[in-house]
């Protein structure tokens, strides 16, 4: 009955014989629902039951990376200040993650504290351009 108590069932379906036939009934679904996931784990193979790693599209990654360079947001993107003093967005120096993966920026003709830009990237892999050709030519890239 504490049970069903703490279900919040209304009186009428709280009678005696619902309360000894509900944890009996659900106790054999729960068994048998464990029963059987255990079984087709047991015939899939290893590889399959990792979750495939996901990709986010250009667009996206496109869009989110627009948006921080245009907008600045305070709550979501705050400025640090560097060492040298001067100030810039968090998401300039720690880049953006979309999608499980972390994609930084820097913007061509301006100063920037990413790791590229501060020499701190090993190596790096340009994924897409933003306002090619203009002064406000953005690389968008990931560090391998």
């Amino acid at each position: 009955m504490a049970l069903l108590r703490r279900m919040h069932v209304p009186g009428h379906l709280a009678a005696p014989w619902h309360a000894l036939h509900v944890p009996v009934m659900l106790a054999g679904v729960l068994t048998a629902g464990f029963a059987i996931t255990g079984a087709v784990a047991a015939a899939l193979p290893m590889a399959s039951l990792v979750a495939p790693a996901f990709s986010p599209s250009m667009a996206r990654v496109t869009s989110v990376v627009r948006q921080h360079v245009n907008e600045w947001q305070p709550a979501v993107d705050p400025l640090l200040i560097m060492d040298n003093g001067l100030q810039a967005k968090a998401s300039n120096v720690n880049g953006i993650e979309i999608g499980g993966t972390r994609y930084y920026y820097r913007v061509r003709n301006s100063v920037s504290f990413d790791p590229v830009s501060l020499g701190t990237a090993q190596a790096a892999r340009v994924v897409a351009v933003l306002d090619q050709g203009t002064h406000w030519e953005t690389e968008i890239y990931k560090l391998d």
